[in-house]
């Protein structure tokens, strides 16, 4: 799954920061190395974490937490709601 990361200013307006102020005070925080680590277009790859709340996001074999506060759009290909639409209905 993809998804575009809000921006640091956006976070921190929206949340706070830390007592450190390195950090978005949000489940998950979000540092300053991951925002170091975006992409222009802010949109990564991300998957379920197992056994978590969240999503995994891994760099370089680094893996990260990212929660729904650091989401600001989903970014779904036709093919892939059509996949998740059909597991949902399968699970029930």
């Amino acid at each position: 799954m993809k998804v575009k990361i809000k921006t640091w200013e956006a976070m921190e307006k929206e949340y706070g920061l830390n007592k450190d102020s390195e950090s978005i005070a949000i489940l998950f925080a979000f540092t300053d190395n991951m925002e170091k680590l975006m992409p222009k277009d802010r949109i990564i790859e991300v998957s379920i974490a197992e056994g978590k709340q969240g999503y995994a996001w891994e760099f370089e074999d680094v893996q990260y937490e990212i929660s729904d506060n650091m989401i600001e759009e989903w970014i779904f290909r036709d093919d892939e709601v059509k996949d998740t639409i059909q597991r949902i209905v399968d699970d029930l």
